[in-house]
């Protein structure tokens, strides 16, 4: 149970020049083989740097033989593991597609007996091993049980109370569920988890303590029949005006408040215990929303002389106070448009109540961990190495149909994570947003390929190409089956770089697969860029994604972007320009959260195409891997957010995209038409659509701030339906069947 020993030994065949297959060889080239035993890598690793302080005329070719590798740590690549440009590369090859694993995961090989008494009433078969006590205090969280990945156990929020029948404190949250029927093993292993819109909050559970049980109140004698009623409680906040605002103990306090003010009350807002109480004379649903921390309900009167109240029901015991680790739940409370309230709390994570197959757990106090399996496993990989591959300021170098797999990541499970959009996440004590890791980083590079290599079961990104790498192209390439999303191009806070040299350039994304990715941290898209120029994001195919597809361009800051767009980061903000997204197949996107589409750009990307893509079927609404999608709505297949400029969109095909909350495409406006963050300046013309949700209006200009067109839609819902008998495919003119068939990778 141990960790597999760390990483191939490499076999040198020193300058040893060979003439090898086409497949392998292009030319005559020096061969270093990396086989896969202890050290295997590093040793390679050594050879070559010391191959190329000889400055060879041929390429050297690295070939890593067939096995697991398995990585402790990462492999670290840097200017001295570089070839020189018009002379050689640096080719790391597998020695056969698929066949060289860089793997960052800890093999547990049992015995497993079976562990009857963990089932908690549940119809499922719970088996445990023991693990190396490396591995019970790592911060664990993928599991992969015969290839196939294992959640973490958890317990719906609803079952807790959430959101109405609990009280949010300034360090958790009071719950009516006795401490000891939370049926939780390990409290300080628990994390809450809140999904809000587009993104996903988790935070650690700290400890659970058992608050003492008030005596109950006397009985209230009976008084008049009432004539109102109290509506159901929801969660949230109502802008505006009140009739009365007053410190009050609890809520019924605050009921009572309001039904000392009849007939003017209509509605209270509640904000806790010695907390205001706002008495409403407006029903709250007409300035609703949901993100907020009140307790909000209506009082409904249906006549009578003078109207009464009912009895006010008893207010809630508390019995256990939850505390959640201070700077996490501090600052995904913080008061804002994706703050943790208790409507978005969703679950409670780690918490060892086993409810079906395809769970595991890992106890730490007893240091074993606990799968939910019909039959013992035979092979189970946690996930463990958070980077595989750090490549920093290399330059042209290749990497040719080489495997990572089972990296893990700590973070959500030591500190928490707040998240802001697509894995980009808040500081929690201070200092500036970051990018989520991913199992490769390539960072300040130049001249580097992937070509046909495979990302899968991975516990966070897959691939990050970052900090200004220039000429790097991602094509042949598969990712499945990840926690997080699976490209992510470029830096989070480079929108006003001027330098050239330190600008995302000429980045190709092609012809790659991308399947099943946000399988954890569902606010993960699939591709994801920030500010690039000179770049292609074109041929991929993208099936099943937890929120967007393509996220395009989202720099900060994003704004503004009225001017011209000049490039150098001194007008408007953002570099991004000369792009192409071109020729993609994007569907099932949308899987969980809402508020996102197929592709999503934020920010101005002078003379940018988003050209020839197919979107279709999107999740939300539908079934996802044989359960309803968390997501019931979208926003748009073709989604120009905030500050979007300067995007021709041509030529695109949207079908069966039904559960759309503004149609097909949306540009970003606000109301008052003020220039404050609206899309402007793009156009849209001869895109395809069938069953694609509302149709928005097509109108010159869109807004009123500088435009965006709309023109040449081609709707084929009608003949679909009356012709083909609801086939979309069948209904499309020719060339939109082009633009289908010739969509997704070119091989």
């Amino acid at each position: 149970m141990t960790r597999a020993m760390m990483v191939p030994w490499v076999a040198a065949m020193a300058m040893l020049v060979l003439i090898g297959s086409e497949s392998v060889l292009e030319t005559a080239a020096v061969v270093v083989r990396a086989q896969a035993v202890p050290g295997g890598l590093l040793a390679a690793q050594h050879t070559v740097r010391g191959l190329i302080r000889q400055a060879p005329s041929d390429d050297i070719h690295v070939i890593v033989e067939a096995g697991v590798h398995v990585l402790s740590s990462p492999i670290v690549m840097g200017p001295e593991d570089s070839g020189v440009a018009g002379k050689f590369r640096v080719v790391w090859s597998a020695a056969a597609p698929n066949t060289a694993v860089y793997d960052g995961g800890a093999q547990v090989n049992g015995p497993w007996r079976l562990e009857t008494q963990r089932q908690r009433g549940a119809s499922v078969n719970v088996w445990s091993a023991a693990l190396a006590p490396d591995l019970v205090t790592a911060p664990v969280r993928q599991l992969y049980v015969d290839g196939v990945r294992f959640e973490r156990t958890r317990s719906n929020a609803t079952l807790l109370g959430f959101p109405a029948a609990v009280q949010q404190t300034p360090t958790g949250y009071n719950l009516t569920v006795a401490t000891e029927q939370l049926g939780w093993d390990d409290v300080s292993a628990v994390e809450l988890v809140s999904d809000h819109t587009w993104v996903q909050h988790r935070c650690p559970v700290t400890r659970a303590t058992p608050l003492p049980i008030p005596p109950p109140p006397p009985p209230t004698p009976p008084g008049p029949p009432a004539t109102c009623t109290w509506g159901n409680v929801s969660r949230g906040r109502s802008p505006g005006s009140s009739l009365r605002q007053e410190n009050v103990a609890d809520w019924a306090a605050c009921q009572e408040l309001c039904c000392a003010m009849l007939p003017g009350c209509q509605a209270v807002l509640f904000y806790g215990p010695g907390q205001a109480c706002f008495v409403l004379g407006r029903k709250f649903e007409s300035n609703y929303s949901a993100d907020g921390s009140g307790s909000l309900a209506d009082l409904d009167c249906t006549g009578g002389a003078t109207p009464r109240c009912p009895a006010a029901p008893p207010s809630p015991v508390y019995r256990t106070a939850l505390t959640i680790s201070g700077p996490c739940f501090a600052t995904a409370t913080h008061p804002g448009a994706l703050a943790l309230t208790p409507t978005t709390v969703s679950f409670f994570e780690n918490t060892g109540v086993f409810s079906r197959v395809g769970q595991f757990y890992v106890n730490r106090s007893d240091g074993r961990l606990y799968v939910a399996s019909p039959t013992a496993p035979t092979n189970a990989v946690l996930g463990v190495t958070q980077t595989l591959l750090l490549a920093t300021a290399v330059h042209d170098v290749e990497y040719h149909n080489l495997t990572f797999a089972h990296s893990g990541w700590g973070t959500p499970t030591t500190t928490g994570i707040v998240e802001r959009y697509s894995g980009v996440l808040t500081p929690l004590s201070g200092g500036v947003a970051t990018m989520s890791p991913a199992a490769v980083t390539v960072a300040n590079a130049s001249r580097v390929t992937f070509t046909g290599c495979t990302f899968t079961r991975l516990g966070a990104w897959g691939l990050r190409l970052a900090n200004g790498s220039q000429d790097v192209t991602v094509t042949r390439c598969t990712f499945n089956d990840l926690s997080g999303g699976g490209v992510c191009v470029g830096n989070l806070h480079d929108s006003l770089e001027a330098r050239p040299e330190h600008q995302m350039a000429s980045v190709v994304v092609d012809d790659n697969t991308l399947i099943d990715l946000g399988q954890e941290y569902k606010g993960s898209t699939a591709i994801h860029t920030f500010c690039m120029r000179q770049s292609s994001i074109s041929h991929n195919i993208v099936r099943g994604v937890s929120y967007t597809g393509l996220s395009y361009n989202w720099p900060d800051p994003q704004g503004p972007t009225f001017g011209p767009p000049n490039g150098d980061g001194n007008g408007s903000t953002g570099y991004s320009r000369d792009n192409v997204v071109n020729g993609n197949d994007v569907s099932e996107y949308m899987r969980y959260m809402k508020d996102g589409g197929g592709i999503h750009t934020i920010g101005r990307s002078a003379n940018t195409t988003v050209s020839r893509n197919f979107f279709h079927d999107v999740a939300s609404g539908g079934m996802c891997q044989g359960v309803p999608c968390h997501s019931t709505v979208s926003q748009a297949s073709i989604y120009i957010d905030n500050w979007s400029a300067g995007y021709v969109i041509d030529a695109n095909v949207v079908i069966n995209t039904s559960h759309l909350a503004f149609g097909w495409i949306f540009f970003q406006y606000f109301a008052g038409k003020t220039s404050h963050g609206q899309a402007h300046d793009n156009t849209a013309a001869n895109n395809t659509i069938c069953n694609a949700g509302p149709v928005p209006p097509q109108r010159d200009p869109w807004d009123e701030v500088n435009g965006s067109n709309v023109t040449g839609t081609v709707n084929v819902t009608a003949l679909a339906i009356h012709t083909f008998g609801g086939s979309c495919l069948q209904a499309l003119p020719q060339f939109a069947a082009d633009v289908v068939r010739e969509s997704g990778p070119r091989f």
